[in-house]
């Protein structure tokens, strides 16, 4: 990839509600001597009114108008352009002409999807060919799937290191302080529901090489389980369906590379439950299961759409700033050792976190690029495998919490 490109880095989608947002964090965090970046969407109109709202010293941000439909303009964006940041959604329906353009282009990929049956599709029809190009796709670059699969990652390097031993089945636990809905991320949700794409969603090694998908299948976690290393009940997680596999893909590329986790290596996740006695958290579960079902029928899809957040709307500034993410992790290495991972950020977990993490993962591709994976220098990735430990150490200076603890066995 050309180092004398136009631009460091082009946010696609910025008019939107998490285009907004990250627009809004590259302008209070991001020098501008030190980065060169540019916001683009559909609307010059839009994208003035987004740069207006920047502050003072971004009058001259250069604009760039590309309609996700036009693939000339599209073309000419990811060849100005070291990186393409993309919160365009929902990709399945708008997203195949940019990664496309940009494989073309020689240009890396950054976005937010957790939609694990597109990104199927982009690993059976632009894997080989980014790789052989050493162009990065890297999706799930969000609360889906960063702190699932970082943490993951971390925690078999750290077992490898300090004990030279392979990590054992991984248990995540996550829980979610407030936060909100924006409109695109109900795009996305009912698109796939219309589209009758929620099924794919049940294959546990969806993204893993083909030859691997038809492997013993684990399921995801339907009931209340007690955990007894946390002494907690938990929850169904609507988000392990798309974590587990994210974390699942990371671990057999990191295999086939010789570098596995370790020969009993899994992954699963729950939500952490507050309650010692759990009823509310019982009655919610069972209410979960039962919109599984009710969630596939036309009347709630129509229901949604019609009041739900619209594109471009999302939770309030209190609310975003005001919420958290944490997540608990742990693990047994393979003489015993409890190895522990921790995942902590303030802000909405599906808003404020995300972007943090989407612009983290994309200045990392920028200024961390001769560091990066060295196994990986092309492909459908994951963030672990497209950005790894350059990774880790940005978001921690960026203020989240990612740590790795080891507890020998007594």
């Amino acid at each position: 990839m050309s180092s004398e490109r136009e631009f460091d880095v082009v946010l696609y989608g910025a008019t939107g509600f998490t285009g907004k947002q990250a627009a809004l964090y590259y302008a209070q965090n991001v020098p501008r001597d030190q980065v060169n970046w540019a916001i683009a969407g559909r609307s010059r109109d839009k994208l003035e009114h987004v740069r207006n709202q920047l502050g003072e010293g971004f009058e001259d941000l250069p604009l760039v108008v590309a309609d996700s439909s036009d693939i000339t303009a599209l073309r000419e964006l990811a060849h100005r352009t070291r990186v393409v940041q993309t919160t365009v959604g929902p990709y399945a329906k708008y997203g195949e002409p940019l990664v496309k353009a940009c494989v073309e282009a020689g240009t890396d990929y950054v976005d937010i999807t957790g939609e694990t049956h597109w990104v199927r599709h982009l690993i059976d029809t632009y894997h080989a060919r980014a790789e052989r190009k050493g162009v990065r796709i890297i999706n799930f670059c969000g609360v889906d799937s960063i702190p699932s699969d970082m943490t993951s990652f971390l925690m078999a390097r750290e077992a490898q290191e300090q004990l030279d031993e392979d990590l054992g089945p991984v248990q995540g636990l996550f829980n979610l302080r407030g936060g909100g809905l924006n409109g695109g991320t109900l795009a996305s949700i009912i698109n796939m529901m219309e589209s009758g794409q929620m099924d794919q969603l049940e294959k546990p090694y969806l993204l893993n090489p083909g030859e691997e998908q038809i492997r013993s299948l684990p399921k995801d976690q339907k009931g209340l389980r007690w955990d007894k290393e946390f002494w907690t009940w938990t929850a169904p997680f609507f988000m392990a369906p798309v974590n587990t596999r994210v974390v699942r893909r990371s671990e057999a590329l990191y295999r086939h590379a010789g570098q596995s986790y370790g020969s009993d290596f899994s992954y699963q996740e729950a939500l952490w439950v507050d309650e010692l006695i759990p009823t509310t958290s019982l009655t919610i579960t069972g209410m979960g299961l039962l919109m599984e079902e009710v969630m596939k029928q036309p009347a709630v899809i129509n229901l949604l759409k019609t009041h739900g957040p619209k594109p471009g709307e999302g939770p309030s500034e209190e609310v975003m700033t005001n919420s958290s993410l944490s997540c608990w992790f742990y693990a047994r290495s393979k003489s015993g050792h409890l190895v522990k991972g921790h995942f902590y950020s303030q802000g909405d977990p599906g808003n404020r976190v995300t972007v943090k993490l989407l612009s983290e993962s994309a200045l990392t591709l920028i200024h961390e690029r001769e560091a990066l994976p060295p196994a990986f220098s092309g492909g459908v990735l994951t963030p672990a495998t497209g950005l790894g430990e350059p990774l880790i150490a940005r978001l921690r200076a960026a203020g989240v919490t990612l740590a790795c603890r080891v507890e020998l066995d007594k």
